[in-house]
């Protein structure tokens, strides 16, 4: 009979695993097979939802924070070539105030 206890019910899931699949592994051999894996008490499912709501949220924002970044990223590459074409030409044109909005960008 084995035990495996913690204070963290996601902190449990990778040593439960491996040794479930060792024991697993290890019975199945055997002819006689009477082995199996029980939980005593009930199951955490309210820690566990709110895992899950956190780990969606934190996935909803990583997204957000990705296109956000995506589109400072081509507003900035947009800016960039305006002013290269700006400083190559031949005869000096003001610059609009695009050196102004280059550095919000950036800072952005």
């Amino acid at each position: 009979r084995y035990r495996l206890q913690s204070d963290s019910f996601e902190g449990m899931w990778l040593p439960l695993h491996e040794l479930v699949a060792r024991l697993n592994g290890h019975f199945k051999r055997g002819a006689n097979s009477d082995f199996r894996v029980s939980f005593d008490g009930a199951l955490p499912l309210q820690e566990y939802f709110e895992l899950v709501d956190t780990h969606f949220n934190f996935r909803t924002n990583t997204l957000r924070c990705k296109e956000i970044l995506a589109q400072r990223a081509s507003q900035f590459r947009t800016i960039q070539k305006r002013l290269l074409t700006r400083f190559k030409d031949k005869t000096p044109a003001p610059l609009l105030n695009l050196d102004t909005l280059l550095e919000g960008t950036y800072t952005q």
